[in-house]
């Protein structure tokens, strides 16, 4: 496998041009972009990582991409895929080598349906280029916590943030708009996902098809299933009004009382409780005016996207400040104009028009760890207060000349589907990704904070001992041997997106 010998033929690499012609090279200059996600120094510096593929394609059709796959099986060469090259935590590096499929000029949208309400895209469609096109036709989908070039294929089902933060309460998490995917398999089988799969209706309106639902195949598996080459999700119709509204509070206990009421009644499409760092960076285009809004900002806020009628919107607001009242709350784009950044960036946020507030966030400090569980409401206080614990206690936090963990500490809390639980206690701190005794802190703290959790009975379903080691056994037990089982039956070869999520 790879490229060949002086005087060697290299099969593979004469099957893909006959394929692709000029879109498939073996180049060790084009292959060496290929060795690195957006994160860069911290995924590029593992021995693991930094591998160079033997091949790169870039196909344009599904039927292409078929044809790649069995050519992969034949040969038993591994496959790694990226769709617009805004990966992280080295998913889309090729670390076993193999052929390298880049999906970006599979970018078309393939259908509008309008009455349907539904907007099918190929794997190289970004949130910003459907989101235009929809705007068109006063529709929407929900933007994701990413930069505006994520596909819209590898976000909803990828879900390395949560597809739809602006739409989470009503609509649910990315993989909820899902109607309907096609997928190459690891054989060459192309499958149907939805109500496109019977022969009688083909057409993607349902996502559940006969028999066994194979609706989530593709959910959170990276590729290692199959690749998917076409994928039809729901659209949202534009509410006649948007207003962004802001609720300031002290203390975590009060701003979860709020927010249990305000989701408990149904009110609104989506609200989210910020505090501390995570929001600074949405406004501010310095280090410096970063770190003097965090000191002097109320420490939670909890922000909601008021939609509908304006009769609707006024009724909403007239409810929330009543709310706010009687939970201590301060309304705080009242007192401070200049918040009228933050509302103008979450507008964009509720009305799918763009995420220029993310490319923000992610230049700054604060961005770079996380910890993600799922978790129901009535745990989210003492998570915090864990989570606050092993910062104040890290020795690096501690140390005000590197910076203060009481400043630099973050939350989000997304309520999802009702409110019935939540998505992403997605607990950020002040750290360069480019530091480098970034990965030696992000173990450390990630232990002191389960460690904090376990005191008060708090467990971690996200949690994963080692991200970078490619295995997830350990902490998902059962639920991982049984995935592994339908991993070996469709790909029983190990072709696909090996290392990453299975050995």
């Amino acid at each position: 496998m790879g490229v060949e010998k002086l005087g060697e033929k290299d099969p593979v690499y004469e099957e893909l041009v006959n394929i692709l012609g000029d879109r498939v090279s073996k180049d060790p200059e084009i292959r060496w972009t290929y060795t690195r996600d957006l994160e860069g120094p911290l995924t590029t510096d593992l021995k693991r990582l930094r591998r160079l593929p033997d091949y790169v394609v870039l196909p344009e059709t599904t039927e292409e991409v078929q044809k790649i796959v069995l050519i992969a099986r034949n040969y038993k060469v591994p496959i790694t895929l990226e769709s617009t090259r805004i990966s992280v935590k080295g998913l889309a590096v090729a670390i076993r080598g193999g052929i390298f499929i880049d999906l970006r000029r599979m970018n078309r949208i393939l259908e509008i349906d309008e009455e349907n309400m539904t907007a099918t895209v190929q794997p190289g469609v970004t949130i910003a280029q459907l989101s235009c096109e929809l705007q068109k036709r006063n529709m929407l989908i929900p933007v994701p916590g990413t930069p505006a070039t994520v596909s819209v294929v590898s976000n909803y089902l990828g879900c390395g943030w949560p597809g739809g933060k602006a739409r989470m309460l009503s609509i649910g998490l990315g993989y909820r708009s899902v109607v309907g995917v096609e997928m190459v398999l690891p054989d060459g089988t192309i499958l149907n996902t939805g109500s496109k799969s019977d022969v009688f209706i083909g057409k993607d309106f349902w996502p559940h098809g006969m028999g066994p639902d194979l609706f989530l195949l593709p959910y959170k598996a990276y590729g290692a299933f199959g690749i998917i080459t076409k994928m039809t999700v729901k659209c949202t119709p534009i509410e006649k009004e948007l207003k962004v509204f802001w609720i300031a509070y002290d203390n975590i206990d009060s701003a979860m009382e709020a927010h249990n009421r305000i989701v408990r009644l149904d009110l609104v499409p989506n609200l989210h409780l910020y505090a501390g760092d995570k929001y600074a960076g949405y406004a501010n285009d310095t280090l410096e005016s970063h770190d003097r809004m965090n000191r002097a900002q109320p420490e939670f806020q909890i922000i909601l996207t008021l939609a509908g009628t304006k009769r609707q919107v006024e009724y909403q607001e007239k409810v929330i400040r009543k709310i706010a009242k009687e939970t201590g709350g301060r309304i705080i784009v009242d007192k401070l104009p200049i918040y009228q950044s933050f509302i103008d960036s979450h507008l964009g946020m509720a009305g799918s028009f763009g995420a220029v507030w993310s490319m923000r966030y992610y230049t700054s400090r604060g961005g770079s760890w996380t910890s993600t569980p799922t978790l129901p409401v009535d745990k989210i206080p003492d998570n915090w207060k864990a989570f606050s614990r092993a910062i104040l206690k890290d020795p690096d936090y501690g140390d005000p000349n590197f910076g203060r963990g009481e400043f630099w500490r973050s939350i989000i809390v997304y309520p999802v589907e009702g409110g019935h639980y939540v998505w992403g206690v997605e607990k950020g701190v002040d750290l360069f990704i480019q530091d480098p005794k970034c990965r030696e802190m992000l173990l450390r703290l990630h232990k002191a904070n389960l460690e904090e959790q376990a005191k008060v009975g708090i467990s971690d379903p996200g949690f994963i001992k080692d991200w970078y080691t490619g295995s997830l056994g350990k902490p998902f037990g059962v639920h991982f041997e049984v995935s592994k089982k339908f991993k070996k039956t469709l790909d029983p070869d190990n072709v696909m997106q090996p290392g990453y999520i299975y050995p």
